[in-house]
């Protein structure tokens, strides 16, 4: 899409390059680094030992790549989810070869972490020449989603079979929707009321809280959670020099 002139602190930017650094600044600023370096509440898995991780299996792979939107838009490669579901049959085992083998190594190849960067315009702003009025679409290859889709599958299980999360916690767990969210957080309220308490709320709206995390937090909040070490050193990888 055409990006019209961006206004910022007074500056105008005009050339297509200058509009790309100034709205690459403002999507992803460069996260501050953390204060300190607290210990982390451990939650201790139901095993009582160091949870593993085997490599990925064949099944898990595919399951990744078929429940991908087909048509999703591809990166920088231009292939789509359709290709490799068609071509399945005939790469699996290759494909299957160079996850483990990422993972192994901890390790992703550049071509795999560069992203083709879509601008879209926030719908209803007044201004769009103030670059906070687009926002982002980050489109990597297709062959990095699949597997960072079997990764994220993977440690789904492992968060919740050794139990590595609060019980109050709900986003991105299955099976736990914003409405059964509502519904705790209703019957917390009701529960206070009988007991003749007042009851405080203190909601927040955090913004790019994915996009700005520090790597360095990331690593420790994953391995006081006691995500296998092989898992965090590569998602380490996988989110650094992105």
């Amino acid at each position: 899409m055409n990006v019209p002139e961006l206004v910022t602190n007074g500056r105008r930017y005009v050339t297509d390059e200058a509009k790309a650094e100034v709205l690459m600044d403002t999507f992803f600023p460069t996260p501050p680094l953390p204060e300190g370096r607290d210990p982390d509440r451990v939650v201790r898995s139901r095993a009582g030992h160091d949870i593993g991780w085997l490599p990925l299996t064949k099944n898990e792979v595919e399951s990744a790549i078929s429940k991908s939107n087909p048509d999703k838009a591809p990166g920088p490669d231009d292939i789509s989810f359709r290709v490799w579901r068609e071509l399945w049959p005939v790469v699996g085992d290759h494909v299957l070869w160079l996850y483990n083998t990422s993972l192994e190594l901890q390790h992703t190849p550049r071509q795999w972490k560069t992203a083709r960067i879509v601008t879209l315009r926030k719908p209803g702003k007044a201004d769009y020449t103030i670059p906070k009025a687009f926002r982002p679409i980050s489109l990597l290859p297709t062959i990095s989603k699949g597997l960072e889709a079997a990764v994220a599958a993977r440690l789904s299980f492992i968060t919740e079979t050794y139990s590595l999360l609060p019980s109050d916690h709900f986003g991105a767990r299955p099976r736990r929707s914003a409405e059964e969210a509502l519904n705790v957080l209703v019957e917390k309220v009701y529960q206070a009321w009988r007991q003749g308490k007042v009851l405080s709320l203190v909601s927040f709206d955090v913004k790019g809280a994915f996009d700005d995390v520090h790597s360095d937090v990331l690593e420790r909040r994953l391995a006081a959670r006691q995500v296998p070490s092989l898992a965090v050193r590569w998602i380490r990888n996988f989110y650094d020099s992105r």
